[in-house]
């Protein structure tokens, strides 16, 4: 089995918190282009979709409340709000995922890949979708004391091959 590591969603995230912290205006054209990403494109359905996504990253951007949010959008919202409120957070959750060994996580034999992606998503914790796993960065925690990550209460590698040992 091979496993490919896709953080390809969460750089351009980065770009965007980037450009928010610097109080850069972000285009519509940038924030749809990020809708249509096959890695978010596939975390949406009847509750977020693109234009959701869209709405929030707009309001978030322009430093704007959305009324009526429904609860997804509500989540993605704090989320983004949260992640743009303490940087140190941020790097210690996405430094560990760029130095991952995606190598690391394969068990078993056999010519089939694995993607794992990791995208900031809504409620979902993860998502399987064909040979992907689509993690949500949110739900990963970097404590402030002690090196590695978790997510659900678990160390993220153990998770991660917990995870892909069903698809």
């Amino acid at each position: 089995m091979n496993i490919r590591k896709d953080l390809e969603a969460l750089e351009a995230m980065l770009v965007y918190w980037n450009m928010v912290l610097d109080r850069e205006k972000v285009s519509d054209m940038y924030i749809s282009d990020l809708a249509a990403m096959p890695q978010f494109s596939a975390i949406f359905d009847g509750e977020f979709g693109p234009e959701q996504f869209r709405r929030v990253l707009s309001a978030v951007s322009n430093r704007e409340l959305l009324n009526g949010m429904v609860p997804k959008e509500a989540r993605f919202w704090n989320n983004n709000l949260y992640i743009l409120e303490d940087q140190e957070q941020l790097a210690r959750m996405t430094e560990p995922l760029k130095a991952l060994a995606a190598g690391d996580l394969a068990e078993g034999s056999g010519d089939r890949t694995i993607t794992v992606s990791f995208v900031p998503m809504t409620t979902e914790e993860y998502l399987v979708k064909d040979d992907t796993l689509y993690v949500n960065f949110f739900r990963i925690m970097a404590s402030p004391w002690e090196p590695g990550l978790t997510i659900g209460g678990t160390e993220l590698t153990t998770w991660l091959k917990e995870k892909i040992s069903t698809i």
